[in-house]
C-alpha cells in the first residue's frame, strides 16, 4: 500500500496493528506516530479519546469538557495505566490505538457514513479488546415458519458474552438479538458491565514476565533528611547471558519511579546494569542476585514503581506499591524501618551494602531457612540522655504467626478444640535486651535463631522502651521461614 500511496494513513495503521500483534512494540509505536501525523485534527481527537473507557462515574464530567480541557485529564488517565514506565512509550496507549484503529478499519458502516469507533462493536472492542472467540450465525428459518433475516455475531470473553445483530444487512451490527435471544437485554448488560469494568487490559509482555522480590526501608539520612533504600533480588534464571571469555554477562535495564498521589513524577532513575557470572557456577541452580538502590525522596506517601527489562530476552518485571517515607522528627522517640538481612558483619570497606562500619547483606525475599540465622538491623532516634549523659533503653523483639481471617467453620472447630484442650499450631519467639549508650541515636543489629519455627509466615515486631522518658516506639515487618536454603549472589 505504501509503495502506491506513501501518505496512506490506513497503511500505517495496519502496520502498527501488525507489529503490535507480533509484540514488536517499538516498531508499532513508530508506525502509529506516523499515522497520527497524517490525521486531521478531528480524527486525532477521536483517536486519543477515552470516552468509551473512562470510569462510569467520571464520564459525565469528561464529555462536558472542551477538547483542550480534556488533554490534562487524558494524560493523567494514561499515566496511571502505563504498565512500563521504563520504556519511552505507554503500552496501554498503544493497545488503545490498536483497538481504535481496528474498530475503524473493521467495523465502519460506509452506507451510513458511520466510523467504526461509533458502532456498538467498536465500543465493546475498544473497552474489552479482542474476544476469545467470535461466532457468526447466518439468517435461518424461524420457529413459526417465518424467516429470521438477521445476521448475528456472538462475542465470547472470559466471563461474559455479547450478541450483535444486523437486522437489515447494512453491516451495522447493534447490541442485542431479538430473534435468537429474545429475553436477553444485551444493551442493559453492556451498561451494567461498563459501570463495574470500564475497560479490560492485560499487557502482553515481549518476553517472559518474572517477579523480583523487593521491599523498601526508610532511615534517617544525612543533614536530618530521610533516606529510602530499596532491596531487590534478581532471579538469575530469568536473565539471558552471553558468554564473554570465561564469564557470562547479562544486561539489565533497571527503573525506579516515584509519583505523588496525583501521579505527577517526583523521582526517576533508569540505568543499565551488567551482571557477570563465572562459568564454574552451576547453571541448574536457582540463585537470586542481591541488589540495593537508594532513593532521594522527601518524607511523605507516594506511588512507587520498580521495573526491570532484560535487553537480550526482553523478559520483564514491573511492580507497583505505596511508598511511605517517615520524617523522623526530633521531638519524640522513633525507629527506622527494619532491615532483614542474610548477613551482618564488621567491615571498613565502602560498598553499596556498607553503613556505619557494617556490611549488611539484605534479604529482599524476606524468606529464611531454618539452618541460617535471621539478621536484623534498625536504628533508634531521639533517645533521651540523662546524667551522666547516658541513654537507657530496652529492645524487645517478638516473632508471631500472621493471623489470617478464618472461615466460620474454622472458628467453630477452633472453639471446640479449646474446650477439649487442644492447641492451635504455631510458635512465638520473644526476647528482650537492656542497653546503655552515650548518643541520642543508636544502631542495633541482632541475630535470631529461627530453627524452632515451623514453615509459615510471621510478623517480626521490634519494640523500644526509653527508660529516661517512658516513651515506646514499635516497627513491624512480615517474613517467612522454610526448610530449604535459598541461594544468593551479591
Amino acid at each position: 500500500m505504501l509503495e502506491l500511496e506513501p501518505d496512506n494513513k490506513d497503511a500505517y495503521l495496519f502496520l502498527g496493528l501488525g507489529y503490535h500483534r507480533m509484540k514488536k512494540y517499538d516498531l508499532s509505536f513508530k508506525e502509529f506516530e506516523v499515522a497520527k501525523s497524517l490525521m486531521e485534527e478531528d480524527e486525532l481527537l477521536v483517536f486519543n479519546s477515552i470516552e468509551h473507557i473512562i470510569p462510569h462515574d467520571e464520564k459525565k464530567e469528561y464529555v462536558q469538557l472542551a477538547s483542550t480541557e480534556k488533554i490534562g485529564l487524558e494524560e493523567d488517565f494514561w499515566k496511571r495505566r502505563d504498565p512500563l514506565f521504563i520504556t519511552p512509550y505507554n503500552e496501554r496507549i498503544l493497545e488503545h490505538y490498536c483497538r481504535v484503529a481496528y474498530s475503524n478499519l473493521k467495523f465502519d458502516v460506509p452506507r451510513k457514513n458511520k466510523p467504526g469507533w461509533k458502532t456498538d462493536r467498536g465500543m465493546i472492542y475498544i473497552r474489552y479488546g479482542q474476544p476469545l472467540k467470535i461466532a457468526r450465525l447466518k439468517p435461518a428459518q424461524g420457529g413459526f415458519g417465518g424467516l429470521d433475516f438477521e445476521l448475528t455475531e456472538i462475542w465470547y470473553y472470559e466471563n461474559f458474552s455479547f450478541a450483535f445483530e444486523d437486522t437489515y444487512l447494512t453491516g451495522d451490527f447493534r447490541l442485542g438479538s431479538r430473534s435468537r435471544f429474545p429475553r436477553v437485554n444485551f444493551p442493559e448488560i453492556a451498561n451494567d458491565l461498563y459501570k463495574e469494568h470500564s475497560e479490560i487490559y492485560n499487557h502482553n509482555y515481549e518476553g517472559i514476565y518474572f517477579d523480583v522480590p523487593f521491599y523498601t526501608s526508610s532511615l534517617r539520612g544525612k543533614d536530618k533528611n530521610s533516606q529510602t533504600e530499596v532491596y531487590f533480588a534478581i532471579p538469575k534464571n530469568n536473565l539471558e547471558y552471553v558468554r564473554n571469555d570465561s564469564i557470562d554477562v547479562a544486561s539489565l535495564v533497571e527503573g525506579f519511579f516515584v509519583f505523588d498521589e496525583n501521579w505527577d513524577e517526583v523521582y526517576k532513575s533508569v540505568s543499565k546494569e551488567q551482571f557477570t557470572l563465572s562459568k564454574y557456577l552451576n547453571p541448574k541452580k536457582d540463585f537470586y542476585i542481591i541488589c540495593q538502590n537508594n532513593l532521594d525522596v522527601s518524607p511523605g506517601s507516594y506511588n512507587f514503581a520498580i521495573e526491570f527489562l532484560d535487553e537480550k530476552s526482553r523478559n520483564t518485571s514491573a511492580q507497583r506499591t505505596t511508598l511511605n517515607v517517615d520524617s523522623y522528627k526530633f521531638d519524640k522517640l522513633n525507629l527506622s524501618d527494619i532491615v532483614l538481612a542474610s548477613s551482618i558483619d564488621t567491615t571498613f570497606e565502602k560498598t553499596v551494602f556498607s553503613t556505619h562500619n557494617l556490611e549488611i547483606i539484605p534479604n529482599p525475599t524476606r524468606t529464611f531457612s531454618k539452618d541460617q540465622p535471621l539478621y536484623v538491623y534498625f536504628e533508634i532516634y531521639n533517645l533521651r540522655l540523662e546524667a551522666p549523659g547516658e541513654s537507657s533503653f530496652d529492645v524487645t523483639y517478638n516473632i508471631s504467626n500472621v493471623k489470617e481471617e478464618k472461615s466460620t467453620a474454622s472458628k467453630l472447630f477452633s472453639s471446640i478444640g479449646k474446650i477439649f484442650g487442644s492447641k492451635e499450631s504455631g510458635l512465638d519467639i520473644s526476647s528482650s535486651y537492656f542497653y546503655r549508650g552515650n548518643s541520642p541515636t543508636d544502631i542495633i543489629n541482632l541475630s535470631i535463631d529461627v530453627s524452632a519455627l515451623k514453615n509459615d509466615t510471621y510478623n517480626l515486631s521490634i519494640s523500644v522502651l526509653d527508660y529516661n522518658t517512658d516513651e515506646n516506639a514499635v516497627k513491624n515487618i512480615i517474613m517467612k521461614v522454610q526448610d530449604n536454603v535459598i541461594y544468593y549472589l551479591y
